[in-house]
């Protein structure tokens, strides 16, 4: 428990220091101005959620939230995850960043022969270090790895995340 806490403490302050405006300031333009970009793709993972995936990024600091659901008659999946990212190390080809992110699931099975229901709703917590390539001026993939909280065991791990998206 006490790893646990310390941990999550950890992510608070990252999370801070990543959002703090003076964080970002010295990364503008050339010009002096906010650089936006946004973007659509798909992205897995077990902390930042899987699924369609729309990224924005304003100069170094991205958000990136992933959406998937999945409904047949015997179970309702949905997933929904929240990815904070910050770009540290930047050339022509490659990013090198830092992460945080949250995923959300929300799991309903049901069983038509048997009546009986079965709801799971959890969520997992992570941050760790990537690297985003830039495969073509509009495409992108990044691979992520960390440490993930996840709620549904209670335990700390190692966690791999992954997304390709497209600039436009």
């Amino acid at each position: 428990m006490k790893n646990k806490n310390l941990f999550l403490s950890f992510l608070l302050i990252l999370g801070i220091f990543i959002t703090s405006p003076t964080s970002g300031q010295k990364e503008n333009n050339r010009n002096g101005q906010k650089k936006i970009e946004h973007s659509i793709g798909v992205a897995f993972g077990f902390t930042t959620g899987y699924g369609l995936a729309y990224r924005l990024k304003i100069n170094t600091i991205g958000f990136r939230t992933n959406f998937a659901p999945y409904i047949d008659q015997y179970k309702n999946i949905y997933n929904i995850g929240l990815t904070l990212t910050k770009d540290l190390i930047t050339n022509e080809k490659t990013k090198f960043l830092i992460y945080f992110s949250n995923s959300y699931n929300y799991e309903n099975f049901h069983s038509v022969a048997v009546p009986s229901r079965e709801l799971n709703k959890y969520l997992n917590t992570g941050i760790g270090i990537g690297i985003e390539f830039i495969l073509l001026e509009k495409i992108e993939f990044d691979i992520m790895a960390g440490y993930g909280v996840y709620r549904r065991t209670d335990e700390v791990n190692m966690t791999a995340e992954a997304g390709f998206f497209y600039k436009f």
